[in-house]
Formats: structure tokens, C-alpha cells, sequence
């Protein structure tokens, strides 16, 4: 097709066969009809209104050297979809119905100079099963802002913007069905994903949504396969992760996170209804960098590391509605703790512990758990002038090592595992049972009955009952 000049005008198309152009066309606004493909992407292309009605399989390549906004009538095809604005914008029609509409498993390719949508007038895309959408912006700052609607089902497999600048990326998928993200994004922008069902990664190796903030809002639940080493990631921006599901992650697959540490708090997760598993893959967890909130009541709320400690520094930043709910903190990599600080009150249902290394109190701090505590495979440790409250009728640990500090509180404490102790005091009013191996190499004040099941062995040590009414009961032999 030759060149078509009407500037300010109008400009009609009906093809019955495929078109291409050998010159540009100038015009206010261009519609195309017919059945067949287009390709009209001369680097000299002047038209500002794009409306498109294709039917069959046709499909659509478009570029112009301005802003380009769609039509009232919007661009409707029975394929493929690939629109860019050379020295502009894409902008959406700001009335109702869709912009854009491709055919079913079609794919959506956008690209502009400028920005793609705005505020309030996001550019809107029916999905009809679609295959993927690529959404590529150049404007510095606001000006190369992404804002997207898709109705029904999507795959996220492309967003490129100004590499120079941080913009605002926002997608919101309504409709039906969820959406998953199938190629992994690296950019300094503000991400903001929205989806009316579930959200899936389907990232693999080093692939990640990597960012300088992200923001997901999730009617069902988000997942991750766990292929990846990392799920999300703002390790490099300022920003922090917000994460607002039906249910975040599961017991076997949680959602993997590499969080910028600086930001307050660096990750939210809030689960409406369902349990929160997230796994940090770098750097040692703060708690108090943790903004933790489920509307359920006795759901899991699991955090744990890839190689690094667990630090429960503080509860300030969990809801009062996880109160009811059962937590547990794990920690992976060569020896890698799980740390009270000074001062930390824990309310939960429960409260799991378990890691690569010891749990451990700041010297000379107290803590009190109004949680029943599970800890296995580690080493609970008390060496310092540590105060542990323990108020919940049933507590058991693998292991003890202990010599400073005070155990106290109306709980109940059983040692499944080896016991060392050289001092401190078991003070309170539950029992405390030892059912492994115990030695005793020091004096040990106790303040509450204590039961020996295992094997016990005072080694220049002693058991000091401190009180009256109560007992020491040793049911196996002693040595």
C-alpha cells in the first residue's frame, strides 16, 4: 500500500488481503476493517486515534511516530496484537468497553516512547485465553508509567521501562481466573500486581520478579512452584514487599522472598483467610522487619530462611489477629540460630521452633512466650542472666543447655533430649521433666517439681530444692 496523507482527517481501511505499507499515512485518526493481516509500521506514521475491527485470524502490527490513543470502538482482532507510539504514549479510549480485544490465544505486544495507560485510565485489555502480554515503556519517571486492566486469565511474560528512572507499574487482572508470571522481570520500578483469583511464579533457577518495590493484591492465593531460588525480589531498590493474599505460600512451598532490609518493614503479608509461608533467601530474618497480619483463625504462619539466622527481635509489627494462630521460625544454613531479644512478649496459639543451630536469649533480657513452645532438632540455650517465662500449660524442647538464667512460669517443661546443666534456676510452678541423657556438673536451684525419666549424671554437681513442697523424682537409675 502507498502512503496515505489526510492531516486532521480520517482514514478508512478494509483490506481482503494481507497489508503492508511502502510509505507513511498521515491522518487524524486510522480505522481498519476486514479479515486480514496488517502491518503498518512505517517509522513515519502520523495518526493519533486508532480503531480496528478484524475478523478471522487476522492479526495486527501498528506503530506511529505520536501519542496514540484507541478509539471508542477500541481495537478488536482475531490475532495477535502488537501497537507502538515511536515518540509518545499509548493511551487507552476514557470511555467504557475494552481497548484492546485479540483474538483467542492471542499475544499483546505494547511499546511506547512515552507511557502506557495513566491513572484512572488504565488501558484495558480482554484476555480471551491470551497467550501473553509485553508491555515496554522509555519515559524517565512518570512519564514511561505502565497501567493495565485485563479481564480474565493472564500469563506476564514481558515488562520493560526506562532503565534510568523508577516509574509505576501497575497490572490488575478482573474478571476470571488468575494470572501467573512465566519470565522473570529485572527493573527499578514500582510494581503493583492485582488479581481477582489466584497468582502463580512459574520462575525457575535464578529467574525472579525483581524490583525496587512490589506490591501484590490477591483475591485467592499466591504460589510459587519453588523452582526458583527466588520468588521476589527488592534486595537492590528501597522499597518493601506487600503482600495481601487469601493464603501466601504452602507447608511445602513457600513463597520465596529476597526483601530490601532498610525499608519499614521490608515485607507485609497479610493472609484474609488462609496461612502465610514465606521463606527469606538471604541475610538473617528480623522479625520486626515483618509485617504479619491473617484474618483466619488458628492458621500457620511459617517464616524461615534460606542460610541465615532468625532473629525474634520484636512482635510489634504482628497483628492482633495472629494471637490465635500457630507460628513457626526456622533456620537454615551452617550453624544459624534462632534469637529472642531482650524484652519480646509472644502470644500465639502455638509456637514452633526449629534450625541449623541453638536457641538463644540476650544476655540479661527476658522473654515470655504466652504460647505452648515446641523446639526440635536444636539445642535450647541459657547462659546468661536470661529470664524465659514460660505461661502456657504444655512446653517441650529437644535439648538444654544451661548454665545462667532462670526458667519460670506456670508451664509445664518436658526435655526430650540431652540436658546440661551447670547453674542457674528452674523456678515456677509447672513441672519440669528431663526424658534423655542429664548431667549436672554445677548447682542447680529448683523452684518446681522436676522429674527425671532418662539417665542422670551429677558430676560435682548438685540439686538444690529451693522450697518447700517441692520434689525431685528419678524413675531411671542414676550414675
Amino acid at each position: 500500500m502507498n502512503g496515505i496523507v489526510n492531516p486532521g482527517g480520517g482514514v478508512e481501511l478494509e483490506a481482503s488481503g494481507a497489508t503492508t505499507q511502502s510509505a507513511p499515512i498521515v491522518a487524524g485518526s486510522l480505522e481498519l476493517n476486514g479479515s486480514s493481516d496488517y502491518t503498518l509500521t512505517n517509522a513515519s506514521n502520523a495518526f493519533s486515534v486508532l480503531t480496528a475491527n478484524l475478523g478471522g485470524a487476522a492479526q495486527l502490527q501498528v506503530s506511529t511516530s505520536g501519542t496514540l490513543t484507541i478509539g471508542a470502538n477500541g481495537v478488536v482482532t482475531g490475532g495477535n496484537v502488537t501497537l507502538s507510539s515511536l515518540g509518545g504514549s499509548l493511551l487507552g479510549d476514557a470511555g467504557g468497553g475494552y481497548d484492546l480485544r485479540p483474538g483467542a490465544s492471542g499475544l499483546v505486544v505494547l511499546s511506547a516512547n512515552g507511557g502506557i495507560g495513566a491513572v484512572g485510565n488504565a488501558l484495558s485489555v480482554q484476555a480471551n485465553s491470551l497467550v501473553g502480554l509485553q508491555a515496554t515503556t522509555a519515559g524517565a519517571g512518570s512519564a514511561g508509567d505502565i497501567h493495565l486492566v485485563v479481564d480474565g486469565p493472564l500469563n506476564l511474560n514481558g515488562i520493560q521501562s526506562n532503565a534510568g528512572s523508577a516509574q509505576t507499574v501497575s497490572v490488575v487482572q478482573t474478571g476470571n481466573g488468575g494470572w501467573s508470571f512465566q519470565a522473570p522481570l529485572a527493573t527499578n520500578d514500582n510494581l503493583s500486581f492485582t488479581s481477582s483469583g489466584a497468582m502463580q511464579t512459574l520462575l525457575s533457577g535464578a529467574d525472579s520478579i525483581a524490583s525496587n518495590a512490589i506490591t501484590l493484591v490477591v483475591s485467592g492465593t499466591l504460589s510459587s512452584t519453588g523452582g526458583a531460588a527466588v520468588d521476589f525480589d527488592t534486595s537492590a531498590g528501597t522499597g518493601q514487599i506487600s503482600i495481601q493474599a487469601a493464603a501466601i505460600g504452602a507447608a511445602n512451598a513457600p513463597v520465596i522472598l529476597n526483601p530490601n532490609t532498610s525499608a519499614t518493614p521490608s515485607v507485609s503479608a497479610n493472609a484474609t483467610s488462609g496461612g502465610i509461608y514465606i521463606e527469606q533467601a538471604s541475610g538473617d530474618l528480623s522479625l520486626s522487619g515483618y509485617q504479619i497480619a491473617a484474618g483466619g483463625t488458628g492458621q500457620n504462619i511459617s517464616l524461615s530462611t534460606t542460610s541465615g539466622q532468625v532473629l525474634i527481635d520484636s512482635t510489634a509489627n504482628l497483628d492482633a489477629n495472629t494471637a490465635d494462630d500457630h507460628f513457626s521460625f526456622k533456620s537454615a544454613g551452617a550453624s544459624k540460630d534462632v534469637a529472642f531479644s531482650a524484652g519480646v512478649t509472644f502470644n500465639a496459639a502455638s509456637l514452633g521452633i526449629t534450625g541449623s543451630g541453638n536457641l538463644v536469649f540476650a544476655n540479661g533480657g527476658s522473654v515470655t512466650l504466652n504460647a505452648p513452645l515446641n523446639v526440635t532438632a536444636m539445642t535450647t540455650v541459657l547462659d546468661g542472666s536470661e529470664v524465659l517465662t514460660l505461661s502456657a500449660a504444655s512446653n517441650a524442647i529437644d535439648g538444654l543447655s544451661m548454665s545462667s538464667g532462670t526458667v519460670q512460669g506456670a508451664g509445664n517443661l518436658v526435655v526430650n533430649g540431652n540436658a546440661n546443666t551447670s547453674a542457674g534456676s528452674l523456678a515456677g510452678t509447672g513441672s519440669f521433666v528431663t526424658a534423655g541423657t542429664t548431667a549436672v556438673t554445677g548447682t542447680v536451684g529448683v523452684d518446681r517439681s522436676w522429674t527425671n525419666t532418662g539417665n542422670l549424671t551429677l558430676s560435682g554437681g548438685q540439686i538444690s530444692l529451693v522450697s518447700g513442697g517441692v520434689t525431685y523424682t528419678n524413675t531411671r537409675r542414676r550414675r
